[in-house]
């Protein structure tokens, strides 16, 4: 999913878990980079306990594009060879469809994340035009009881369009 940071992402990650019943986890791209060498045995560790959860586990990576980042093109020389063993860590524990876990990603910029990683997302969700339709038709609804209190046969009007 991606979104203009305030979107709700994060809750709508959580109502999501909630809503299927599994347990939820929240990483950033941004604790990865800082755990260096570190990085992909914690990855391991952390698909290792989602194997392991009852009720399966939904995991959420917040800014994704920080290690989920492209390989290849101009930015590949940014990218340190910890951070791109990582992302083949990631890549490999999320390589075939399982019901032990459900991996949410979260960016500003989606068109930042390495190919491989954009081939293991089933659904793309803007929440920019999501909340911006819910919050359209909630100011719609307001207005025609707001103008419809006022005018008695305004109401009427518009019941019959």
């Amino acid at each position: 999913m991606y979104g203009h940071p305030g979107t709700g992402k994060t809750m709508f990650a959580k109502q999501l878990a909630k809503a299927s019943g599994m347990d939820y986890a929240i990483f950033t791209g941004g604790d990865v980079a800082p755990l260096g060498r570190d990085a992909v045995p914690e990855i391991h560790k952390l698909f290792d306990w989602a194997q392991h959860s009852s009720k399966g586990v939904l995991l959420f990576v917040d800014e994704a594009d920080a290690f989920l980042r492209k390989r290849g093109g101009a930015d590949a020389s940014e990218m340190s060879e910890d951070l791109r063993n990582s992302l083949n860590a990631f890549l490999y524990r999320t390589g075939e469809a399982t019901k032990d876990f459900m991996v949410v990603f979260a960016s500003n910029q989606p068109e930042q994340l390495d190919w491989a990683v954009q081939d293991r997302v089933d659904e793309m969700v803007c929440l920019l035009s999501f909340f911006l339709s819910f919050f359209l038709s909630f100011f719609l609804s307001f207005f025609l009881v707001l103008v419809c209190s006022i005018n008695e046969s305004l109401f009427f009007l518009f019941i019959s369009l």
